[in-house]
């Protein structure tokens, strides 16, 4: 769900959550608390970080890789003048394009598990951030997701969805 009449290509900062088709847990697992990484998993994480060095005015900050999605935030600082001007759109389906190319690679090369048709769902969902307090939220959100993860698989009530 997007903002009416917002400009995503706008400097401001960004959470983002991005998840695998179908929830399918293909970057790693979490235990004790902690998130596990897979080779895959080390892959989404390290081109989350990369795309502030392949793109002009994007910084990324605190996020995390969950077995089956991502929670980030991102930071566009505006476009230094002559540099094509990102959207925040746009730069999230170049990041699910090239992680979704790498994962290809890593099937093929390093028996990853295959993916069901896509390796991402189709939308992802988005928070403009407005100010201190919902930074501070939301990276609490974002360092606490593990540690939530790992207790609601342990409920009863998920125990069915294992």
């Amino acid at each position: 769900m997007r903002l009416a009449n917002f400009d995503y290509s706008q400097a401001g900062w960004y959470f983002v959550t991005i998840n695998s088709q179908h929830g399918a847990c293909l970057f790693g697992w979490a235990e004790d608390g902690r998130v596990q990484l897979s080779a895959a998993g080390k892959m989404v994480a390290e081109s989350w970080i990369g795309q502030r060095v392949s793109y002009k005015g994007i910084t990324t900050d605190r996020f995390v890789v969950m077995p089956n999605h991502l929670h980030g935030i991102l930071v566009l600082d505006g476009t230094p003048p002559g540099d094509l001007r990102r959207s925040l759109p746009e730069v999230i389906q170049r990041f699910k394009a090239l992680t979704t190319t790498r994962y290809v690679v890593g099937v093929k090369t390093s028996d990853w598990p295959r993916f069901d048709g896509r390796l991402w769902h189709r939308g992802y969902y988005e928070h403009v951030i407005r100010n201190d307090a919902d930074l501070d939220r939301i990276r609490q959100y974002v360092s606490d997701n593990p540690a939530r993860w790992a207790k609601e698989r342990e409920s009863p009530a998920s125990a069915f969805g294992r």
